[in-house]
């Protein structure tokens, strides 16, 4: 097979190694054609070589190169190692992390036979959450909480995003703790900030009064003297706070004529007085601000202990496990089982892994662990760069392609990695692309990119094209639509052509564009591709490409599932079969087919009732006879759905929900609700 220079740079490194890959570069046949040098050249055995990719199709492909190109050897090595192929290490990361927690879960109390979801998990965190702040829904802390933020991002992204980002199996704390001490960080913040405004103002007073000569160094000088001294550090937040207003009230002193000050004597009257309205004052409204509710933040430790008892114990006894956990569980394992940790420092000689801009630091530890040089090893301790053996590590990214920040990928990793292994090595060849393509690329993304400020920001590598090839003279037409936006205008205000906002604006310029092509004969409906960075407006494309008539075919679908009326849909028909099930009731009852005010929705997910829709229920849930009508209405087509799902199929139950609910009716007639 041809290699270029740099693929076979790449393919004959010896030592650890960082690949950059960009797109199209061939990354996936030069890790192929490197398994087979290990193979043959080095003479190691397939049980040897752990080769790790992020994705099961990318796992898959992997698996049926390296066993193709194995069979098509004609070394007798290829011959004898394709006979025990079965035994290749080649899996994704996560499977990889699966083997070796299946055997020691018992020591966190989780079943061997555990399943890895991260959407139970989420379900299971938002569930908890739910239930815990409904049982404390009497304590003031959590009012105080509710009151300030809302009920739904309380439970969804303040307890369920802590228990899926924060708690874990592995680490030990307690949320109680960390709030007293961050109490305690606040509190000798706030007395640091007192005393540096006590000096302030001290040097203000001492100014002699000959020099306050003009009315602002009077005013600045008067100011201060009315309110000292300040209160002293063992002070209420409230009285701090009180200070701190009246310090920064803008009447106290105009900070126009502060600067204005150029006598010489008075320029650390000048300096102070600005310092302290600018600085010291605001911080010190803020700190005391945060200490008035040092008792709520005692109190909230103390339940979120509580739930992360009650959602770690879920996992435990459904043995479900987070990505996150199954990775932590292997580094921990690895770490303190040095027997288990010298086994695969033993039995893998060569670690090979793809697409790991996608990883982020705990799978960068992991890989350290089993790289770790044979005479080293303690246990408890993560090995570092200086710990790992010299020619195991063979890592192979792409920053520009990170895609999997929402699951904690971090782009920096990879980055790192380059200074500690010290063999930085890139694949700059698009073999994929048009020259044409290649050369518009290297073009545009450059101001695309721009220069990264921060760690995990990737930065712009310039891609080259084949040596055989080179981009046409004629140039190829790109046109590029610029939408200005005013921020400052509503996005849900519809126009009278039925389309709001600007992604809206956008669908439509693309469809006129498709549909002019089209019509002059520039292209067929065929040649026509459309991207999306995300598929989170692709239903906005879809309902306006059906409205003009344009045909298309959508590789991913999932655009209409977004959509309100589908999850209204999907949630009551669930619920006709799963009545017990409080979250789809809940939906239901905020939806159009229900539609009750605040107060009677809480009120009935109050009520004791394990049942959907109770024919007994309470009549003082209700506030309003308005609250009550809506009530019934959705009872009876609660009940209504029910019959008909004995006796019909989906289309007439659909229809019905759609008509004869007034579900149609709600929506034409409120139109944030569409």
């Amino acid at each position: 097979m041809h290699l270029d220079n740099d693929q076979l740079a790449v393919c004959n490194t010896d030592c650890n190694a960082v690949i950059s890959a960009g797109a199209g570069s061939g990354k996936t046949t030069v890790l192929a054609e490197r398994y087979i040098r290990l193979i043959i050249d080095k003479g190691l055995d397939v049980s040897e070589v752990l080769t790790l990719t992020f994705t099961r199709k990318a796992t898959t492909e992997m698996y049926a190169r390296i066993y193709k190109r194995l069979s098509e050897s004609k070394h007798p090595r290829a011959a004898e190692q394709i006979l025990h192929f079965d035994q290749a290490r080649i899996s994704t990361l996560d499977s990889f992390c699966s083997s070796i927690v299946k055997g020691a879960a018992y020591r966190f109390g989780i079943s061997g036979d555990f399943r890895v979801d991260d959407r139970e998990i989420k379900i299971s965190a938002k569930e908890i959450a739910l239930a815990l702040v409904m049982q404390h829904r009497h304590t003031k802390s959590i009012r105080t909480l509710v009151a300030s933020r809302s009920f739904e991002d309380v439970v969804e992204n303040l307890f369920a995003g802590i228990g899926i980002n924060v708690c874990s199996l592995v680490r030990k704390g307690s949320f109680a703790a960390k709030a007293a001490q961050q109490i305690a960080f606040l509190e000798s913040n706030m007395q640091t900030v007192l005393k540096q405004m006590k000096g302030l103002c001290r040097t203000i007073i001492s100014v002699d009064d000959k020099y306050c000569t003009n009315d602002s160094s009077k005013k600045i000088k008067e100011a201060i003297l009315n309110i000292y001294p300040l209160p002293p550090e063992n002070s209420s937040p409230e009285t701090l706070l009180e200070t701190a207003r009246l310090l920064t009230y803008s009447e106290l002193y105009d900070l126009r004529g502060v600067v204005k000050i150029t006598i010489e004597e008075l320029q650390e009257l000048k300096e102070a007085a600005i310092n302290l309205k600018k600085q010291a004052a605001p911080r010190l409204k803020t700190l005391a601000s945060m200490l008035r509710f040092k008792d709520d933040m005692n109190s909230v430790g103390a339940v979120l202990d509580e739930y992360e008892t009650m959602f770690l114990s879920g996992k435990r006894q459904k043995a479900v496990l987070s990505f996150h956990d199954l990775t932590e569980l292997a580094i921990e394992i690895l770490k303190n089982d040095l027997a288990l940790r010298n086994y695969y420092k033993q039995h893998i000689k060569a670690v090979m892994i793809d697409e790991f801009q996608d990883n982020n630091i705990l799978q960068k530890e992991l890989l350290y662990l089993i790289a770790e040089r044979a005479d080293t090893g303690v246990a408890g301790v993560q090995p570092g760069a200086a710990d790992i053996d010299g020619e195991k590590l063979f890592f192979v990214g792409d920053e520009k392609q990170s895609i999997y920040r929402f699951r904690g990928a971090d782009v920096s990793v990879f980055r790192s990695l380059s200074h500690e292994m010290n063999n930085s090595l890139s694949l700059s060849t698009n073999y994929r692309s048009a020259p044409e393509l290649t050369a518009f690329y290297n073009a545009l993304f450059p101001h695309v990119f721009g220069k990264p400020t921060k760690d995990f920001e990737a930065a712009f590598s310039e891609m080259k094209w084949p040596s055989e090839k080179s981009p046409s003279p004629n140039k190829i037409p790109v046109e590029i639509y610029i939408q200005e936006i005013d921020k400052d205008e509503e996005q849900d205000e519809e126009s009278e052509e039925g389309l709001s906002g600007a992604k809206e604006s956008e669908a439509l310029e693309v469809a006129l564009r498709i549909y002019k092509g089209v019509y002059e004969n520039e292209f067929a409906l065929g040649d026509v591709a459309v991207l999306f960075r995300k598929t989170t407006h692709q239903n906005i494309y879809e309902r306006l490409f059906r409205r003009i008539g344009i045909p298309f075919d959508a590789a991913d679908p999932r655009g209409i599932f977004a959509e309100g009326p589908v999850n209204d849909f999907y949630a009551i028909l669930r619920l006709s079969l799963f009545p017990q099930d409080r979250s789809l009731y809940a939906t239901v009852l905020r939806s159009p087919f229900v539609n009750l005010s605040d107060g009677a929705f809480f009120k009935i997910m109050l009520s004791d009732s394990n049942e959907a829709f109770p024919c007994n229920i309470d009549m003082n849930c209700f506030d309003s006879l308005k609250d009550r009508a809506r009530y019934m209405q959705g009872l009876n087509t609660f009940n209504e759905l029910k019959s008909m799902l004995d006796m019909n199929g989906i289309a007439p139950v659909v229809a019905y929900l759609w008509y004869k609910t007034g579900y149609r009716t709600f929506l034409l007639h409120n139109k944030k609700e569409r």
